[in-house]
């Protein structure tokens, strides 16, 4: 008896033991260009060991499990392309797990996407676009997170510009889809980041930048004509507050090439001359409800403050947009669009 309580003893000791070694730091093995199998094993054991303390319903337990994941992905740490490699690898089938669990806390989802985003490499960008797009899943909240997390993936550094393009294109036929109009208004969040990639040559930065602004335009063209088509009113319509005023800062950024910039502003000018005029048209039949009817106005003020930047002209009413909305004078709303067709030409 003594015997196999001694035994019981040493095997737990030895459990504790193998499982505080999974655990340790491995910071300072991650930034060798070479690994030995007793390095790679320890990355494996590490990633495996933080990847099962994930799932957790404890709030602190499941911040720390983040933390020590996204650790040695730290760029104080330096880790090398090649663990960095073996180190996806190791999270990659703990978490698609994790994720393909509908039934799963959401937060650990949550948190298994924010690691993922740190990884910075295709593997990872593939992982996120089929977590953003409602086609392949459901739940919004995890749609949300990964659509942010492809934009942190771009900020990594990692992926070339050639994979950062082919990802970028994905995204406005993923937005055209989504309906939640937060997830949007992030999506387009993703897509201007595409200016500030670090670590690419001047080339390459300048043609992402260009990109950017195809996109986006591409994006903001068929959310309005999806949302001009909905007379009763369209909640995507909330994301235009926040997408709307970021698309006028970047008409006037005087670091992108302006034939971009002139290029782009002539892309949306239709678009949002018709959403302000259809807008004010079918203005009651949001007049019931406060954040939609919010919403519209302050999207026709911008898209009119836009347009106006465009075409280089003012507002010939002596009554602000926003003034006319809350007034009810679709009129002279109408009276405003009018002449904008005439200066644009349409």
């Amino acid at each position: 008896m003594f015997k196999i309580y001694v035994f019981s003893i040493c095997l737990a000791l030895c459990v504790c033991s193998a499982a505080s070694a999974q655990s340790r730091s491995i910071n300072k093995i991650v930034d060798n260009t070479t690994l030995n199998e007793e390095e790679i094993a320890k990355i494996n054991g590490y990633a495996t060991y933080w990847t099962n303390a994930l799932e957790t319903t404890n709030g602190k337990d499941l911040n720390d499990a983040r933390k020590k994941l996204i650790a040695p992905l730290e760029p104080m740490v330096g880790i090398t392309p090649y663990a960095r490699s073996i180190y996806g690898n190791s999270i990659k089938d703990g978490f698609e797990l994790i994720l393909k669990n509908e039934d799963v806390n959401q937060m650990i989802a949550v948190n298994a996407l924010q690691v993922i985003s740190m990884l910075g490499t295709d593997q990872g960008c593939g992982m996120l676009i089929n977590h953003a797009d409602i086609n392949t899943e459901k739940r919004s909240a995890l749609r949300l997170w990964a659509s942010v997390g492809i934009g942190t993936t771009f900020q990594v550094g990692v992926l070339s510009s050639r994979s950062i393009e082919s990802t970028a294109k994905l995204l406005p036929k993923i937005m055209a889809r989504e309906n939640d109009w937060y997830t949007i208004a992030r999506q387009f969040d993703t897509l201007a980041s595409l200016q500030e990639i670090p670590g690419l040559d001047n080339r390459a930065q300048t043609e992402l930048e260009a990109l950017s602004y195809e996109l986006q335009c591409k994006a903001i063209v068929t959310l309005l004509t999806n949302i001009n088509g909905n007379t009763d009113g369209d909640s995507r319509v909330l994301a235009l507050p926040v997408v709307l005023p970021s698309i006028l800062l970047q008409l006037v950024e005087p670091a992108i090439d302006e034939g971009v910039r002139k290029s782009a502003g002539q892309e949306i000018l239709p678009s949002l001359i018709e959403f302000v005029a259809t807008a004010s048209a079918n203005a009651p039949s949001v007049e019931e409800n406060p954040s939609l009817n919010a919403g519209y106005r302050d999207s026709v003020l911008v898209s009119g403050n836009i347009v106006n930047h465009i075409l280089g002209s003012t507002n010939t009413s002596n009554i602000s947009l926003v003034d006319l909305w809350n007034s009810g004078n679709s009129e002279e709303i109408q009276k405003q669009v009018a002449r904008w067709k005439k200066l644009s030409g349409n």
